[in-house]
């Protein structure tokens, strides 16, 4: 991935100047972030990907097809982070992804993507802030 930074000038999640994406600084920022990481975000997505696209591609491509373009088409709603968190959010979506289709119930893999997204979006951003900040 720092090869490809490198060669085509495509920031990765975790460079340092990247913006564009979850950098919460102040204490409102944080409350946005949550609000919209912890309480929008997960519900949308788990019922758009996971109760809908994931069954529907399953049908029509088969179940180990399905998963992985279920995955993919998941990872590359994500894509403009950089390849970096993509390439994690394919690889990660596997699991809530087989959580739904073990269960038959989005709210496992919902409650995986709100912790996951607490710790991306909110806990990453306070750990890797530069010093005074």
């Amino acid at each position: 991935m720092e090869a490809l930074n490198r060669t085509l000038g495509i920031p990765t999640y975790w460079s340092p100047g990247q913006t564009g994406f979850v950098r919460p600084m102040s204490a409102g920022e944080f409350v946005v972030a949550g609000l919209a990481g912890l309480v929008l975000v997960p519900p949308a997505e788990e019922t758009l990907f996971r109760g809908y696209a994931l069954p529907v591609l399953r049908a029509r491509l088969g179940p180990a097809a399905g998963l992985v373009a279920h995955n993919a088409l998941f990872a590359l709603y994500h894509a403009a982070v950089g390849p970096g968190l993509t390439v994690y959010i394919f690889f990660w979506s596997f699991a809530p992804a087989l959580l739904f289709l073990r269960l038959r119930s989005v709210l496992p893999g919902l409650a995986m993507h709100v912790l996951n997204n607490a710790f991306v979006d909110l806990l990453l951003p306070a750990l890797l802030a530069p010093p005074g900040r």
